[in-house]
């Protein structure tokens, strides 16, 4: 029986209008049924139909669990099947219209997770298929306010304010596409936003020409192509990255926001962000050396090795990579360590991990959030426990992302057992001790996963500044606190130099 997708697409908009949660779930198992022999673009059309009914479930999941709910399983599901859509071979193949669909919906949903810097790489890169998608533009505008307000420097918060004003401008020009046609609620929405923001960023007298390109980008064709590899990647530590690549957004300026201690409090936290900064920009460095190294390195002179016939690459950029990946993938751990203390979690320090930090089980065996997390209406926080479930647990399958599994298996060779790299076109093969992976396809994990590690780094200044805002509110006597203040970046042509 051949599969009527069509028509499988107007029943999922049918029970949705009609919020029919049976229907819902039942036609979810069908279209999960199709997969199992569906082929090519088919494929596409039935991971997207799967968010879809589970974005339905999700909205009246709310209405019941209250959209602070941290445990949505419908959330979490929306996300996966959007991921899992774009991750099939023929997604490329997809009409361009559902590939920014795809894209789009999966912004919007990052975004409501908390998850702005993934939610405007998402936006855009629908945008790149049609620059014009409407929602594209304006979801990514409210991505972009959103992750504004979170941040402690005001300079770079109007700057930001600014890309996502231009958002909302070009969402509503009579040129902008909408897919679904025109929406003139969305359309309204999005030019309050545009002029509440003109308005805000005329009322803090924002420079419009300030030129975003007047900063120098360093003092040798070295460092200048070094830098100019991180802005195109946006692997910069400052929050400018994720909407620009001009020179003014060059720099690891993010940091920790003022926050407060006990009088007999060690102030500890700046230390710790200085490691996690350090071990990032380092393991960004070292990722970048072995892309452009010269082979051979004199280090690799004179060593004696034998052929194994495995199409195995031995050298010292090729163990650079690897050395990168694996430090890398420490930070995650170090950003549970810092959670721990700062939200008194209360685990024991061996026992913690970013996996672990955030959830336990119960005596009935249920997975609940930890009572540190449980009231907690910190959207950031809540980014980095949903970054959290990208990571893959076996106990947690279905919910890790597509790539989650293989990336644990590939750290877990690394550190201990036996990762050969091997020349492009060679077959990946492993045993229980060995694993064999094409050095482009290793190359392509580790720069995902040094962008999580920036993304989580992010994440958890934004959350300790709104952490700070709410004990600030609960405690607004402050007798026993002091304040270790941040001082904001002003946005002035010779403040890098």
């Amino acid at each position: 029986m051949k599969l009527n997708l069509d028509e499988l697409a107007e029943q999922i908009d049918t029970a949705s209008d009609e919020q029919n949660e049976p229907e819902l779930n039942r036609l979810i198992e069908s279209c999960t049924a199709a997969l199992i022999d569906a082929k090519d673009v088919a494929r596409v059309d039935l991971h997207y139909f799967v968010a879809n009914a589970h974005s339905a479930l999700a909205i009246m999941a709310a209405e019941t669990e209250g959209q602070w709910s941290w445990q949505s399983h419908h959330e979490t599901q929306e996300a996966l099947a959007l991921r899992r859509a774009i991750a099939e071979p023929a997604f490329d193949n997809a009409h361009i219209v559902r590939q920014c669909q795809i894209h789009t919906n999966l912004g919007n949903k990052l975004s409501t997770l908390g998850r702005s810097v993934e939610a405007v790489s998402e936006f855009s890169n629908g945008l790149k298929l049609i620059p014009g998608f409407a929602k594209a533009l304006g979801n990514r505008g409210n991505a972009i306010e959103t992750y504004g307000y979170f941040l402690y420097d005001t300079g770079h918060q109007c700057l930001l304010l600014k890309q996502a004003m231009e958002d909302f401008r070009q969402a509503v020009q009579p040129t902008a596409f909408w897919d679904s046609g025109f929406d003139p609620a969305a359309a309204d929405s999005f030019a309050r936003k545009f002029s509440a923001a003109k308005a805000y960023l005329d009322a803090m007298e924002f420079e419009y020409d300030f030129d975003v390109n007047s900063f120098e980008l360093g003092d040798s064709r070295e460092e200048i192509e070094y830098r100019l590899w991180c802005l195109a990647n946006k692997l910069f530590l400052n929050p400018l990255n994720d909407v620009m690549v001009d020179t003014v957004a060059a720099t690891d300026v993010l940091h920790l926001p003022s926050h407060t201690y006990s009088w007999d409090e060690d102030a500890r936290f700046p230390a710790f962000y200085n490691v996690l900064k350090q071990e990032y920009v380092s393991a960004r460095f070292r990722f970048y050396r072995s892309k452009i190294a010269d082979d051979p390195h004199f280090s690799d002179r004179e060593v004696l090795l034998m052929n194994s016939f495995d199409h195995a690459i031995f050298n010292g950029r090729t163990e650079e990579m690897k050395l990168a990946f694996r430090s890398v993938y420490s930070i995650f751990d170090k950003v549970a360590l810092f959670l721990n203390d700062y939200f008194k979690v209360g685990l024991a320090e061996k026992k913690v991990s970013f996996r672990e930090i955030w959830e336990k089980q119960s005596k009935g065996g249920n997975v609940e959030l930890r009572p540190a997390f449980v009231e907690s209406k910190n959207l950031p926080l809540r980014g980095l426990y949903f970054l959290a479930k990208d990571f893959f647990d076996e106990r947690f399958v279905e919910v890790a992302s597509p790539d989650a599994k293989n990336l644990a298996e590939t750290r877990n060779f690394a550190e201990h057992r036996f990762l050969s790299l091997t020349e492009l076109g060679a077959p990946q093969s492993s045993s229980q001790s060995h694993r064999h992976i094409p050095r482009h396809d290793f190359e392509r994990s580790t720069l995902h996963l040094i962008k999580m590690a920036r993304a989580a780094l992010i994440y958890l200044s934004l959350a300790m500044k709104r952490e700070e805002e709410i004990r600030a509110n609960d405690d607004k006597e402050g007798l026993d606190k002091i304040q270790l203040p941040i001082i904001s970046t002003p946005l002035k042509r010779d403040f890098f130099k």
